[in-house]
């Protein structure tokens, strides 16, 4: 086997210094005096001293001994016998495991990484649908960044080791290193996306450190190497190093903390993903053990996401100081503080009236006297229905809405206030700030009633509440039930107590809606699942008995805990069902929350969808047959505009010879089809026990 030689078109090999390479046959094997051309053609700078041939499926490797450094893959014979010990460990692994023969798509089933000298190995056993096979592959920084590799097939790798093996046993004397026998190679990679590799080798001067750094982007590698005689200098030199910039980080970070302030916007880490967002600060509070802590409010993402974060998870050199006057514009802090330099620096000792710290005493001095006039929203509500009314409270409201724009750009009720709330089975994490009375505001857990709402601020005031709280249902009529379902009609003046507790617990969970202490001008529908406890609350809407702009929903929430089994759609549907009994039609206040949003648009593309395919098949086939905005409004009771909107954004209303069409395409029968399978529960209307009130002959 020793004079065969052969040719491929893409040649991949490894080496085995002296050399041993193992080359992957093209579609053609070159005859011997083609071979012997070829090796006269190279000048003779390829010397064979050994070779043999192994046949797998429909491939063929050679492995050459050779003494040139012309290899595409090259292994020292240290690296060799390394490659050989992994070797085992993967035919152990295939041999443990069987194969899928179904496997359409590759699949890693292992991964190992051999460092040497400037070269990195990679052995990755995939499989696929022809079988596994092992690839190696090989990177070299120098003299410029190259990849070569080689694909095994599973079933002749033993045949490989076996070879190796025996070429490292024939020719390794003199050349085997003791690079085994010192510290494996260590990786470093650092947040500016810096490399590190650290290498322990040794030659005829002795042992040594090699400290490597490879640019990604080039590849370029440069190094030091550091005798072990000198490592233990050059340890307490690298000491004194890090504990003098440790202490001059740590006196930079203590003073841009002390510049953060509401408005300013830095980088933040978010407790439940752990990835870094640029966030604006609200509010900045020093903790009991002297730390500071952060309110933010991450940029681009909803408010339910505002938390208080720690100084760790704040990078004080991303601050970026607002700019007065410009609402959204933010400075880097370091360009602040050269512009205060340079202002105080133009001022002379006799102007101090006009200094930055005179101006910043001056500016939260009036903060404060401002905050200390305004009224506390929290001590706009209490508990006790027997409190005497005020002017500023129980004042009769014209508008009877419970929309207000704008309230949340006041700075205190931007910060969640309530930390958990037990309502029930459930421990709920609230979104928003509510109005609670503040000296529960400072505990744990609040502790909530499921049946009455009432809150109390001990595990032990509720078991002692509920022995005396006889009411296992929201207090009210009874409308509706179909199985383990009920709706409840509450009137907001006969049942304040209660109406006001759920507007609280309802207060955590929305954030475009203004609590108001006069509930007497609304109805809440609230929906429960029963079991043998009681019926526990589900959800809820509330709308005006008297709404000019006939709004059918003032708001509407599902409870955290029970959201995504399709409450939401059952709590719209029934609201249209009370607007159909009244012959009416109706649309939610506005605006709406991103999940509001989602919810009444997927309602009304079904509710339409639904009424166009029920009107399609009640027309005689062939037939062209008319339908006006205004009939889908009438059978829906869904509001004309709501249902143009509806149109355009599904893009089923078309404008064909001189008139306006709709057409339903066959994805959107197909989505509307699987979105009918996901319906679990629905609104009977057989099952509805009510009858709508003449509200404008009552006294409210």
């Amino acid at each position: 086997m020793d004079d065969i030689c052969h040719q491929r078109r893409k040649a991949k090999a490894f080496r085995l210094v002296t050399i041993l390479k193992v080359w992957l046959e093209g579609n053609r094997r070159m005859s011997d005096s083609e071979h012997k051309n070829n090796k006269n053609n190279k000048g003779g700078n390829e010397d064979e001293i050994a070779s043999k041939l192994i046949s797998i499926a429909y491939k063929r490797f050679y492995v050459d001994m050779g003494a040139n450094h012309k290899s595409r893959v090259v292994l020292s014979m240290s690296a060799a016998s390394a490659l050989v010990d992994k070797l085992e460990g993967y035919l152990t692994f295939h041999d443990s495991t069987p194969e899928d023969p179904k496997r359409e798509e590759t699949a890693d089933l292992m991964s190992d990484v051999l460092n040497f000298e400037s070269r990195r190995y990679y052995l990755d056993l995939k499989e696929n649908s022809r079988g596994r096979f092992l690839r190696l592959a090989q990177t070299s920084p120098l003299p410029r960044p190259t990849r070569s590799q080689v694909a095994i097939p599973i079933v002749g790798l033993k045949e490989v080791k076996e070879c190796i093996a025996d070429f490292i046993s024939k020719f390794g004397e003199g050349f085997m290193d003791s690079q085994n026998d010192l510290m494996d190679s260590m990786t470093l990679k650092t947040e500016l996306g810096k490399t590190f590799y650290f290498d322990a080798n040794h030659n005829d001067r002795g042992s040594f450190l090699r400290v490597s750094e490879v640019k990604a982007s080039s590849g370029f590698r440069t190094s030091i190497t550091i005798p072990s005689s000198s490592l233990s200098e050059f340890r307490k030199v690298l000491n004194e190093v890090i504990e003098k910039l440790s202490v001059e980080k740590t006196d930079d970070k203590v003073t841009a903390l002390d510049q953060i302030h509401e408005g300013c916007r830095i980088m933040a880490r978010m407790t439940t993903t752990r990835q870094w967002h640029d966030a604006e600060v609200i509010s900045v509070r020093v903790n009991p053990e002297g730390t500071y802590a952060f309110y933010v409010h991450y940029l681009e993402c909803n408010r339910r996401l505002d938390e208080w974060v720690a100084v760790e998870d704040v990078d004080v050199q991303t601050l970026r100081m607002p700019v007065k006057g410009q609402k959204g514009a933010v400075v880097p802090a370091r360009l602040q503080k050269c512009e205060d330099a340079i202002s105080t620096r133009e001022e002379s000792p006799a102007s101090s009236t006009g200094s930055p710290d005179r101006e910043l005493s001056k500016k939260m001095g009036a903060i404060a006297r401002k905050r200390k006039a305004t009224i506390d929203p929290m001590e706009n509500l209490k508990s006790d229905e027997s409190m005497p009314p005020t002017a500023e409270t129980s004042a009769p409201r014209t508008s009877g809405s419970m929309c207000k724009v704008g309230h949340s750009e006041d700075a205190l009720t931007r910060i969640r206030n309530i930390e958990l709330i037990e309502l029930g089975r459930h421990r709920i994490q609230p979104w928003y700030f509510s109005p609670y009375p503040q000296q529960l505001t400072k505990l744990p857990v609040i502790y909530i009633c499921e049946f009455c709402l009432k809150y109390l601020k001990s595990a032990t005031c509720l078991k002692r509440h509920m022995t005396k709280c006889h009411l296992k249902h929201p207090p009210g009529n009874e409308i509706y039930r179909k199985d383990n379902i009920s709706f409840f009609e509450i009137d907001g003046r006969k049942n304040k107590s209660y109406a006001q507790n759920l507007c609280l617990l309802a207060k955590l969970f929305l954030d475009h809606k203004t609590l108001y202490y006069d509930t007497d001008p609304f109805l809440f529908y609230v929906m429960t699942e029963r079991d043998d406890r009681g019926f526990h609350i589900v959800g809820f809407f509330s709308k005006e008995k008297e709404s000019a702009e006939e709004y059918n929903v003032a708001c509407i929430l599902v409870l955290p805990s029970y959201q995504k089994r399709g409450y939401g759609r059952l709590l719209i549907e029934f609201s249209y069902e009370l607007s159909k009994k009244e012959n009416k039609t109706g649309s939610p206040e506005k605006p709406l929350s991103d999940l509001g949003l989602l919810s009444y648009r997927s309602f009304w593309a079904s509710a339409i969808i639904e009424q166009l395919m029920h009107l399609k098949a009640s027309f005689p086939s062939g037939d062209e047959n008319a339908i006006s905005i205004a009939q889908l409004s009438a059978s829906t009771s869904i509001r004309k505009e709501d249902i143009t909107s509806t149109l355009q954004q599904l893009n089923l209303s078309k404008y064909y010879k001189g008139q306006y069409v709709i057409v339903i395409s066959d994805d959107l029968k197909e989505m509307y089809e699987k979105s009918c399978k996901k319906m679990r529960i629905r609104i009977d209307p057989s099952k509805l026990k009510w009858t709508g009130k003449d509200w404008s002959r009552r006294k409210v």
